[in-house]
């Protein structure tokens, strides 16, 4: 991964985007935005940390892209595993 310009909050980010097992990640993914709003709490916005406020908020907005994507594959898991089962009740 090399060396992080914002470690306050980036490890845990990119820990969520590269998670694999469904089950660890929502958890992941809370981690990273509770990592990422607590910074941009701590943070004065002035001209020294506009960069980083703007790689934040691009995170965020990449934490919502992969809620949405998760929750739509979550949605199509059980809409097939409910229309396997109701198929299996018709054989």
């Amino acid at each position: 991964m090399g060396e992080l310009r914002y470690p306050e909050w980036q490890k845990t980010y990119h820990d969520a985007l590269l998670e694999l097992n469904p089950q660890k990640l929502v958890q992941r993914v809370n981690e990273a935005e509770t990592a990422l709003l607590s910074r941009l709490q701590e943070m004065q916005i002035g001209s020294d940390t506009r960069m980083e406020a703007q790689a934040i908020e691009d995170a965020l907005n990449g934490l919502r892209v992969l809620k949405n994507e998760t929750t739509k594959f979550k949605r199509s898991q059980n809409a097939s595993t409910h229309y396997n089962t109701i198929g299996a009740e018709s054989d």
